[in-house]
């Protein structure tokens, strides 16, 4: 899973350069915990439409690399589910963290930092 790390960033840098729209989203009543659900489920949506490209890429590649998997079948369902759900755990957890800390604060300090 070398590309666990770049998920990571790449998702966690995204999630924090939403902070301004959750600070004008909470200063007009919006929920806390609403706003991380949403900005979880958006990044989830997006994860989840990559693993299934992912995985039908996957899937088509399997028989041309089948000469270099060892003790796994080119189309093993529980690789390809392991790995699937891997990613969106660690695509949901790099969501979450960001989203917490940006909603944590208060909106009217968070749209006076400079941009």
């Amino acid at each position: 899973m070398s590309s666990v790390p770049g998920l990571y960033g790449v998702t966690a840098a995204t999630t924090a350069a939403r902070r301004r729209e959750l600070a004008i989203r909470a200063a007009i009543g919006a929920d806390r915990a609403t706003l991380v659900a949403l900005v979880v489920r958006h990044s989830l949506v997006a994860a989840a439409i990559g693993v299934v490209a992912g995985l039908i890429a996957a899937t088509a590649a399997s028989s041309v690399l089948e000469s270099v998997l060892f003790e796994v079948k080119p189309r093993d369902p529980w690789t390809f589910g392991a790995v699937g759900f891997g990613l969106l755990a660690v695509c949901a957890i790099a969501t979450y963290v960001p989203a917490r800390r940006a909603v944590s604060g208060s909106p009217a300090v968070t749209l006076n930092e400079p941009a």
